[in-house]
């Protein structure tokens, strides 16, 4: 009977230290489980913010071209431009150009707008390439591309990289007859 009687305290002691665990375990899954809702939320916002994104991406790129044909204006009430032949008809290539970039929100063409560019047009540049390209086109000044910087090495007669990128870029297209008709195709298949 002894014996019975020590026993018992100890299965007591037992359970109640199972069912400390088990509280124990619940007070410490409550807390885990809220703090784990926001998370959720948050993978799931992400879809909405990328509609909201696609949606602001296009009223930037709106924007951008509103700014652009600003610019062209100023060009073509400038004096020093007055000279220029097809002056409309090559700024309005410019900035069809320029806006094929992928312009960061201040509307400037950056290192990696430039990048991407680049292998677009099938001619990938190192970064130093690059830089050295950025620099021809603001004399060193900025690390990005603005729309004045790129007009002016346009229609300058210094002939950047860029430009003659460009040019070539131009002549392609003439050649092809199609203006960027086989690249996407190419761009396509090329995808894994």
């Amino acid at each position: 009977a002894h014996h019975r009687e020590t026993c018992a305290p100890a299965t007591l002691t037992s359970v109640r230290f199972l069912s400390l665990l088990t509280t124990d375990t619940s007070v410490h899954l409550s807390p885990v489980s809220p703090p784990s809702l926001p998370p959720l939320d948050r993978t799931s916002m992400p879809s909405n913010q990328d509609l909201q994104g696609g949606k602001t991406f296009g009223l930037l790129k709106a924007q951008q071209r509103e700014k652009l044909e600003e610019i062209n204006k100023e060009f073509m009430e400038d004096q020093k431009y007055r000279d220029e032949e097809d002056l409309p008809e090559k700024l309005d290539s410019f900035k069809n150009k320029y806006a094929e970039f992928d312009l960061n929100d201040q509307g400037d063409i950056d290192m990696m707008g430039m990048k991407r560019m680049m292998e677009k047009l099938g001619v990938p540049k190192t970064h130093l390439e690059m830089k050295k390209m950025i620099s021809e086109v603001t004399g060193g000044v900025s690390d990005t591309i603005n729309y004045r910087d790129f007009v002016k090495m346009m229609l300058g007669k210094r002939s950047a990289v860029l430009k003659l990128v460009m040019m070539f870029e131009d002549k392609a297209n003439e050649s092809s007859g199609k203006p960027g008709g086989p690249p996407p195709k190419r761009d396509i298949t090329s995808l894994p």
